[in-house]
């Protein structure tokens, strides 16, 4: 019984192994008609011919680019060299005399702006010595308890709160 199952099984490989040589057969037969057949090879060396002729139109082509490049670098450079033409030179010394002049104009503003700070600091510290003066004299002097109304006791802590913001602003040796 395994016999009878086997044939069947070897017929079927053996079909598939069959079916391989020919294709295999035939793929040489193609292979040699391809190699001999005057046609065939006619097609071949033409197709070889094509594209050595399009290899070599482009290697024309990326020469003259490349001789085109080399030409308009030097020309550039050629250009470099020359001297600039009194226009230019006109035209060069024009835009620098107006940055000459728009530096000078800023250097004079910031030196007058800070002129004005400095100003601005002196009487700054000058109302600072002023006030803690003042408040100074209130703190001498201050008034009673019993002749103080409610107002006068505010305006003393507003002063004295005051007195104590300046001082952590303007250090003492300042204000003396």
């Amino acid at each position: 019984m395994d016999d009878d199952e086997q044939k069947p099984r070897d017929r079927m490989q053996s079909r598939k192994e069959l079916a391989r040589q020919m294709r295999r057969a035939a793929y040489e037969r193609a292979k040699e008609f391809r190699a001999t057949d005057p046609k065939q090879v006619a097609f071949k060396e033409a197709m070889k011919q094509r594209r050595r002729d399009a290899n070599q139109v482009a290697k024309e082509q990326r020469k003259a680019a490349t001789r085109a490049e080399k030409a308009a670098a030097r020309e550039n450079k050629s250009k470099a060299r020359q001297p600039p033409s009194a226009a230019d030179m006109a035209e060069r010394d024009q835009r620098w005399a107006a940055l000459r002049d728009e530096k000078a104009t800023a250097r004079e503003e910031l030196i007058a702006l800070r002129a004005q700070t400095a100003t601005a600091r002196e009487q700054l510290v000058a109302m600072r010595m002023l006030t803690a003066a003042a408040l100074d004299r209130e703190e001498a002097h201050p008034a009673s308890p019993k002749q103080s109304t409610r107002h006068e006791q505010n305006a003393a802590e507003r002063t004295a709160r005051e007195r104590r913001l300046l001082l952590k602003i303007v250090p003492a040796s300042k204000l003396e």
